[in-house]
């Protein structure tokens, strides 16, 4: 067996599994979109408070083709239930969102030495 025929047997292989995967997802998107919804807006306020909301508007996105995503698979029948990302980062990312609260609202704190304005290091 050659080089190329072995590289041909790994990519079916891998075609295979990649195809076998895919369904079972779409099987679990459609059958659990509450709990797909819950990790989207998790992992969304994550990496927006990480940014400090340098890139709501593309995490924002990334939120609404994911809930259109659900819609589909869960066979259009999610209405009345979205995705509830917002773009303000959260000071807790297990809290829940409150578009009031953002961070980047807070004045510079004057007891760490390390905090920015507050006359430390």
């Amino acid at each position: 067996m050659s080089f190329m025929d072995k590289a041909k047997e790994a990519l079916d292989k891998a075609t295979k599994a990649a195809e076998e995967n895919i369904e079972k997802a779409k099987k679990a998107a459609a059958e659990n979109p509450d709990k797909i919804r819950g990790g989207i807006d998790k992992v969304g306020g994550a990496v927006n408070n990480a940014t400090k909301g340098k890139y709501a508007d593309k995490i924002k996105t990334a939120s609404d083709k994911a809930e259109e995503t659900i819609q589909k698979q869960a066979g259009g029948t999610t209405a009345g239930t979205k995705s509830t990302f917002d773009s303000a980062p959260q000071k807790d990312p297990e809290a829940p969102f409150n578009p009031a609260a953002s961070p980047l609202d807070d004045p510079p704190s004057t007891g760490n030495p390390q905090t920015p304005g507050s006359g430390g290091i």
